[in-house]
């Protein structure tokens, strides 16, 4: 069972369940020209890779903020991410807990932390200790009533030696989890504040 199945087959159930919540919310029009979601990674030199996912929800910069930031709930909903515990404010440090399809791992880190707008970290890998992520979680407002999700990283260094861990390769992974993730906060934002 490889995590490009378990990515591909989360991914269409969840896009699936999405698309039943309402194209745009009620008094809402939406924003002429802007994309629903856009996902890709970017080569920014030899062993650092960006990639940068976003999606448009349906919800205030608040309401998207009320479900992303409630980690003691977010097993209810996030197929991906489990959650974050700990000393939740910028500079503290926590254990954020993540499900795969073989184990669940729980990975401390340092967080930068702004209270509504989101969070992130930029820590070595324990697989990969000359790699690094630089990963963040934003909400950005467009409206009263929707708001555009950001989730980006930059992945740099050199993978175990020996190894054909890249930073590519690890990107290409990241941008199919982040795209569940995303789109199963979107859903289960806009099943709480329809």
């Amino acid at each position: 069972f490889t995590m490009k199945r378990y990515c591909s087959a989360t991914l269409a159930a969840t896009i699936t369940a999405a698309s039943f919540a309402p194209a745009f919310a009620q008094d809402c029009a939406p924003a002429t020209g802007t994309p629903l979601s856009s996902y890709r990674v970017d080569t920014m030199a030899e062993n650092q890779h960006h990639v940068h996912t976003e999606i448009l929800i349906n919800a205030s910069a608040a309401e998207v903020w009320d479900v992303l930031s409630d980690f003691e709930n977010m097993p209810m909903w996030s197929t991906t991410l489990q959650g974050m515990a700990g000393d939740i404010r910028d500079g503290g440090d926590v254990v954020v807990t993540y499900k795969f399809p073989d184990r669940i791992a729980e990975i401390p880190h340092t967080i930068s932390y702004r209270e509504g707008a989101g969070f992130g970290w930029a820590d070595p890998f324990d697989f990969a200790p000359e790699m690094a992520d630089n990963h963040v979680f934003e909400i950005e407002p467009i409206s009263e009533c929707q708001s555009r999700f950001k989730q980006y990283d930059t992945f740099t260094g050199l993978g175990p030696e020996g190894s054909k861990i890249t930073t590519e390769l690890v990107s290409q992974d990241a941008m199919s989890v982040y795209r569940i993730f995303n789109a199963e906060l979107k859903a289960a934002v806009e099943k709480k504040f329809p």
